[in-house]
């Protein structure tokens, strides 16, 4: 069920007041800021249902997680089991539905579709040409299915676009060197869009073998693949010294789930990516795991490595990237710089800068304990930034515990 709240009966119908959200972050950079202002701290009080639409595939034991965009007054949104529908912004009159498990897409080989995540969808992307409609200009609606698909559709019918892929659905597992037919694989955060390119992350398992993380871009247009990187880097490839021969064969994870950003005036592409499978256990994947458990920097266009920096080596705690890096400006000597800020599931945040990946404000190697686990090599020290402090607490103690009664204690 979706909710939208207005300051008053007639806010949400006008369209002078509007404004569009095009991207889950807002802006491409991942800031979700929006300088609407009719909604602030003296009337949020006083907010009242304007419409409510209703999915009819919720359950107490699922959510809706994704984040709606709105473009030229429509909303976009996915449901539980991710269906895309379009919405009349204002009204939440429904304007056309699309289910990606309909009647027109069996199961492969009349199987079960296998879904990463559980199926979860967290959003859509949208791209335009910039031709007017009424000249033929092109307008689409991306959608990246948990089961392996990518989904071109038509932004005013919902129709899938018969130019991209096969009748607007690409296999994404069709184009994987190696059989993940039976594996977990497939986008579960929106794609991201730039010029005339679709790029999408993926949730796999976090087992192994398992399928690759590797973040792809695609011709809007068409469906053709333009670039791939590689996040376990192959024997010849930057890093890829850094792991023991074969030790990336078969091996999944490193996997930019969580979306994806981009400074589109430098046309670099941002994520953070998950930690290399088997997330628990790292006696098969000796080493710092590169490229698992970094912020990377791609050139959007060609999927070029312009750098990384590694939040946590050897991970054995599935303590991966659980967002991409926002695209910030920091204030440092007196001067602005452009920059990232990496959340992690550790709570801290890196600021680093985009240009060089660089840590602005000092990074200290923190010796860490050794592990007892047979066969298993933990790294010795753990990136620790100076700056910012803390987002949440680092260290908890018998004295912490709750003292409401012994037994709680």
């Amino acid at each position: 069920m979706l909710l939208l709240a207005s300051a008053s009966p007639r806010a949400a119908a006008a369209a002078e007041n509007s404004a569009d959200w095009p991207n889950v972050g807002n802006d491409k950079g991942g800031t979700r800021y929006s300088t609407l202002d009719q909604i602030n701290r003296d009337n949020v009080g006083r907010l009242k249902v304007a419409w409510t639409y209703h999915t009819g595939d919720s359950s107490p034991a699922r959510t809706i997680e994704c984040t709606p965009v709105v473009v030229d007054g429509v909303m976009y949104v996915t449901t539980v089991d991710t269906k895309v529908v379009a919405l009349d912004a204002p009204t939440g009159k429904e304007l056309w539905k699309f289910d990606p498990y309909g009647p027109d897409y069996p199961p492969p080989s009349g199987g079960k579709w296998i879904k990463a995540s559980g199926g979860v969808n967290r959003g859509v992307a949208y791209w335009s040409d910039g031709k007017p409609t009424d000249a033929g200009g092109q307008r689409r609606v991306l959608l990246g299915v948990a089961d392996g698909r990518l989904i071109s559709l038509d932004a005013t019918t919902g129709k899938p676009d018969p130019s991209f892929g096969t009748k607007g659905v690409l296999d994404l597992r069709a184009g994987i060197e190696r059989d993940i037919s039976k594996m977990p694989y497939g986008p579960t955060s929106a794609p991201l869009v730039f010029e005339d390119l679709v790029i999408v992350g993926c949730s796999n398992d976090e087992g192994h073998p398992a399928a690759p993380g590797d973040p792809r871009a695609f011709d809007v247009r068409t469906g053709k693949e333009v670039w791939r990187f590689h996040t376990l880097p192959r024997p010849g490839e930057f890093a890829g010294d850094a792991w023991e021969p074969h030790a990336v064969e078969n091996r999944g994870g490193a996997n930019p789930w969580g979306g994806l950003t981009l400074d589109p005036s430098r046309g670099v592409l941002f994520m953070g990516t998950g930690s290399a499978s088997p997330d628990y256990y790292g006696s098969g994947r000796k080493g710092d795991n590169l490229f698992a458990n970094c912020t990377l920097a791609l050139d959007a266009r060609t999927g070029k490595r312009l750098w990384h920096y590694q939040t946590l080596h050897h991970d054995l705690w599935d303590h991966d990237l659980p967002c991409p890096p926002v695209v910030v400006t920091v204030k440092r000597n007196g001067r602005d710089v452009p920059a990232v800020a990496q959340l992690t599931k550790t709570g801290y945040c890196f600021l680093l800068d985009a240009a060089t990946g660089e840590p602005l404000f000092g990074v200290r190697e923190t010796p860490a304990p050794p592990s007892d686990v047979p066969g298993e090599q933990a790294s010795p020290t753990q990136p620790v930034p100076l700056k910012p402090p803390p987002l949440s607490r680092q260290t908890f103690t018998e004295e912490d515990a709750t003292d409401l009664s012994p037994e709680a204690h």
